[in-house]
């Protein structure tokens, strides 16, 4: 390989060399986003929320439809399809480097 192609492999990340590690890492930041979103909806009813009936109640709700979504998201079946393709190209991706690296 020449020395800018061999450069060139060297700067780049996995993300960039594999769709499949792209597509889960939005997955999964995805999932932390509503889990974040989930913790700081959690934080103001402990610490800011009036404490009416009817609040509690509707944060409740608000707190088990994101948990429903994040588990919905974190559970998809495509999580583990993206999972083994983005090891495979890890592989690959690990033995171009070696290569060039020689």
């Amino acid at each position: 390989a020449s020395t800018s192609a061999a450069s060139t492999l060297v700067s780049s990340t996995l993300e960039e060399h594999s769709p499949s590690y792209k597509l889960l890492l939005e997955k999964l930041r995805t999932v932390t986003h509503l889990e974040r979103a989930s913790a700081v909806l959690n934080y103001d009813r402990q610490v800011f929320m009036p404490q009416a009936d009817e609040s509690s109640a509707q944060r409740g709700k608000q707190l088990a439809v994101l948990a429903t979504i994040s588990h919905e998201k974190a559970t998809d079946p495509e999580i583990g399809s993206l999972l083994e393709k983005s090891a495979k190209d890890l592989e690959e991706w690990s033995s171009l480097l070696l290569k060039d690296g020689e």
